[in-house]
């Protein structure tokens, strides 16, 4: 409740705030037309990572504010997703000038996800983290529910004609519990800050430093309301849905005693460099470099750390800008390379000659190996330009993932390679007429991919007290599957707005998105999702 009511406070202030720097603009711009996504693709700066980059915006401000429903249909789903779930939430964004020097980002975002005959992972989202518990029995899935708030702060200051200065802070909480044995009642805290400068050398160059700190704490406890003398075994899924079975107890990665976090810090820095080659071409580049550390559990003489994990991850994102007096054209580039190991702690439980117990560490072993590439190529072009309204934008785009891990439970091993790709073409038309405009977009898609789902192999002969690893093969290949199998998608939306006064236009959209897959064997072969939304511009 105090959070929800911080968020109607921050509402209202970013509200009163964006009604100053109206009346203090000394030159009122009908924006209420304007897509704020189009504002942030028409300038590069405002997708960076650097607050700074806040000072190209050229508008007094542009705000925005929906209430949406979204309802999920279809068997092609990954292995953690639901065939069936609705979401519905708000949001309001606005970015605004509040003189000459300063600009302010505000948003402010909340949803509620039901899931339907929902199983797989425990986490919100097994992506994010350096392994996954997952329920061995899939007949015992169960309605999933998520709830998310988040609050989004920039700011950017001009010190110099040539300096600005910039930071941006990035919360979110979230709760999410499964409503059947074996339950999971799972608390997110994701806290991110970055803080930078941005200097203009001459009127051709521009470069800028950040510095982006990331914390993300989920933990998770596990609980049994039913039968209880039923048994609920998990998978400790160190990666490929390979590793360790446990019984639900008061011990372990699913102890039913506490809750355990999963704790993630990720820091570095990214740099940019903004090249002018003209007066209608730039290049913004950026470059980021950052270091995750993390463990699940709690280092405590009673409490135990199961396991540690670190990696790198380097990302490049490249924009070239052609502008011209109705035309506009972006070509993006991005690459991501990621690393990643985990390692869990080997311990033992002792009770001291004073009846105390203690945990006694006596050694690490490697579990995972991961590294994953994605890069992508985008185009937009955005035609027949009139006062920050596109009448035409296009979309081209394609994209590739590669993921190859090796999940070791020595002696034994399992290898597995993802390749993934897919590209898509989206085509929107806006028609203006008066004080309305009538917006429809289409699109399609191709996607497809290969490699290896598994291959088990031994670093050395067992003896005959090891026992094999306990691997879940229905959940493995419903994810290589999903990523790899053919598929085409199209989706369709249809907006309506209409001005009321200078600077407020409501509207309200519908959209649709098919998947159609083919070849699959684990999987259905479709997957709908039915979207509408009213929102506000102002």
């Amino acid at each position: 409740m105090r959070f929800k009511l911080l968020i109607c406070r921050l509402i209202v202030f970013f509200g009163g705030v964006c009604c100053s720097a109206n009346l203090i603009a000394q030159q009122q711009i009908d924006t209420v037309f304007t897509d704020i996504d189009y504002i942030r693709k028409s300038n590069t700066w405002l997708s960076s990572s650097n607050a700074s980059g806040l000072r190209f915006f050229s508008l007094p401000k542009i705000s925005t504010a929906k209430i949406f429903l979204n309802k999920d249909n279809g068997e092609f789903k990954n292995f953690h997703q639901t065939d069936n779930s609705y979401t519905y939430g708000l949001s309001a964004e606005s970015i605004y000038r509040l003189n000459p020097k300063v600009v302010f980002l505000g948003n402010v975002t909340y949803s509620t996800f039901t899931g339907n005959n929902m199983g797989g992972s425990s986490f919100m989202d097994p992506y994010l983290n350096s392994f996954d518990i997952v329920e061995l029995d899939d007949a015992n899935k169960g309605i999933k529910q998520l709830e998310t708030y988040g609050l989004t702060g920039a700011v950017s200051t001009q010190l110099t004609s040539k300096f600005t200065i910039g930071g941006s802070i990035d919360y979110q909480a979230s709760n999410f519990a499964k409503m059947k044995d074996l339950r999971h009642i799972n608390k997110l805290l994701n806290l991110g800050l970055s803080i930078g400068g941005l200097y203009e050398i001459n009127d051709k160059v521009e470069f800028g430093l950040n510095y982006n700190y990331d914390r993300r704490i989920e933990s998770i406890a596990f609980r049994s309301y039913g039968n209880t003398d039923r048994q609920f075994i998990s998978l400790i899924s160190f990666g490929s849905f390979y590793g360790r079975s446990e019984l639900f107890d008061r011990y372990g990665y699913t102890s039913g005693e506490n809750s355990t976090p999963m704790t993630n810090f990720n820091h570095g820095a990214a740099f940019q460099l903004n090249i002018k080659l003209d007066k209608k071409i730039r290049y913004l580049n950026e470059f980021t470099f950052s270091i995750l550390k993390g463990f699940y559990g709690q280092d405590g003489t009673a409490s135990v750390l199961y396991t540690q994990h670190g990696g790198n991850n380097y990302s490049y994102n490249g924009t070239l800008s052609i502008i011209g007096t109705k035309t506009e054209q972006y070509i993006s580039i991005s690459a991501n390379h990621q690393t990643l190991v985990n390692n869990e702690n080997v311990y033992r439980r002792e009770t001291t000659t004073g009846g105390v117990s203690r945990i006694v560490y006596y050694g690490q072993s490697e579990v995972l190996d991961k590294q994953q590439l994605s890069a992508h190529l985008h185009y937009t072009l955005f035609k027949n330009v009139q006062n920050r309204n596109p009448r035409w934008e296009v979309n081209l785009s394609t994209g590739y993932f590669r993921r190859q891990q090796t999940t070791t439970i020595y002696p034994f091993y399992r290898d597995q390679t993802i390749n993934s790709y897919q590209a898509n073409a989206n085509l929107k038309r806006n028609i203006i007429k008066a004080n309305r405009i009538y917006s429809f977009a289409v699109g399609l898609g191709y996607g497809s991919g290969s490699g290896i789902a598994k291959y088990d192999g031994l670093y050395a002969t067992p003896s005959a007290s090891q026992v094999a690893p306990t691997s879940m093969d229905l959940y493995l290949y419903q994810e290589f599957e999903y990523f790899t199998k053919p598929r085409v998608m199209a989706n369709l939306s249809l907006q309506y707005t209409k001005k009321l006064k200078q600077n407020i236009a409501p509207y309200a959209k519908l959209n649709y998105n098919y998947t159609k897959a083919f070849d699959t064997q684990f999987l259905g072969n479709s997957f709908g999702i039915a979207g509408a939304s009213v929102g506000c511009n102002f």
